[in-house]
């Protein structure tokens, strides 16, 4: 299951909360009455996943694509709305979610998994790679490219993780890994 939610702005993806989503909701769906609003929330909802009455689920569409269109022409007044800043466990709850909309903005161009244990202390391994982007040939033949640069941590040294899923750095047990806008991935 989902933790956070991806929302995708124009050509972004960005990784957000319940609790922002929902503040999202009530700040730019402000002109739907009250019903209407809770009712796109139950159906985000993990608990619900169904909207309140069948109007509503054919009026979603437009509701979403306003919602959509009014973020992105308030985007740099609305940057406390689509960042994080979590701290140890809510780092490594959402750390999964927020590196698979960072994919979502490099599409080809970056990579990552957990990787399960292979020692005996038990600890899964984050695996972190980018690419340079695909040429022509690349993408006909399907080839596999080798990576720009690979970086491991363990998940159970992730100690804060700030930004939003375009531009975000991840603390861990004496370094820090920086995700850039531009795709590159710098251990400092």
């Amino acid at each position: 299951m989902s933790l956070m939610y991806a929302v995708h702005s124009g050509n972004h993806v960005l990784a957000i909360t319940a609790d922002q989503l929902s503040t999202l909701i009530d700040k730019y769906l402000s002109h739907l009455d009250e019903f209407e609003r809770i009712s796109i929330k139950m159906a985000h909802s993990p608990d619900f996943g169904a909207f309140g009455s069948r109007d509503h689920a054919n009026s979603y569409p437009q509701w979403e694509r306003t919602l959509i269109s009014r973020l992105q022409a308030d985007i740099g007044n609305s940057a406390d709305l689509v960042s994080f800043n979590f701290q140890t466990a809510d780092a490594i709850r959402y750390l999964p979610d927020i590196l698979e909309a960072y994919r979502g903005n490099h599409i080809g161009e970056f990579s990552w998994s957990l990787d399960e244990p292979l020692d005996d202390q038990g600890q899964t391994t984050v695996t972190v790679q980018t690419y340079d982007p695909p040429g022509f040939f690349d993408k006909l033949v399907q080839r596999t490219r080798e990576p720009r640069s690979r970086h491991l941590f363990k998940l159970s040294g992730v100690k804060h993780v700030a930004g939003t899923a375009m531009n975000f750095i991840v603390y861990c047990n004496g370094f820090a890994i920086a995700f850039s806008r531009s795709g590159n991935v710098v251990r400092t």
